[in-house]
């Protein structure tokens, strides 16, 4: 899947792509490989999220040689020191999965869900030097504007391609307008 990333700024956005893949597809056809494939496409990051960080050296020197960054990811249940180790790691962004759990059911009873991504937001600022990217569910114009501050980029990937499957290139372009203008 391609994932488009953009600043959250009022401005219009800066668009940047990066690739997520399960790793065995990805492992298969070569981790050198595909970082040399992805700096050849113009693809500036690459998520695997199903690949501890504990066993990345190669992927990541692989990244590393051909200007590529490996994107690490954490949530609402990630420890604090994987956290800090996750997030000391970085490179390019950290996607940082706006919540826990299904579609529709809420993880936090008692507190609005604004006010627990911005404590968790806060909580991987303490630890992150790189910047952070929010994503996992992004579709509407105001959980973008709630960003604006507390995140440096808005991920869309699942609303991008829901548009796109809707309406080829042309639905995607509305989305991003109505989502950023």
């Amino acid at each position: 899947m391609l994932v488009s990333a953009w600043q959250v700024s009022k401005e219009l956005p800066d668009s940047r792509i990066v690739l997520m893949s399960y790793l065995n597809p990805m492992y298969r056809f070569g981790l050198d490989k595909l970082a040399k494939r992805a700096a050849e496409e113009n693809i500036l990051g690459l998520i695997l999220p199903d690949l501890p960080i504990e066993q990345a050296a190669t992927y990541q020197a692989a990244c590393k040689a051909n200007g590529i960054d490996p994107v690490w990811l954490v949530t609402p249940a990630t420890p604090k020191d994987r956290l800090a180790m996750l997030a000391g790691q970085a490179s390019g962004f950290l996607y940082c999965v706006a919540r826990s759990g299904v579609t529709g059911h809420s993880v936090h009873e008692g507190k609005s869900k604004v006010n627990v991504l911005d404590d968790y937001l806060a909580e991987i600022k303490t630890h992150a030097s790189a910047p952070m990217g929010v994503g996992f569910g992004l579709r509407h114009r105001e959980q973008i504007e709630q960003l604006t501050g507390k995140a440096d980029i808005a991920i869309l990937g699942s609303a991008l391609l829901d548009a796109y499957n809707k309406g080829g290139q042309d639905q995607g372009i509305k989305l991003i307008k109505d989502l950023f203008h």
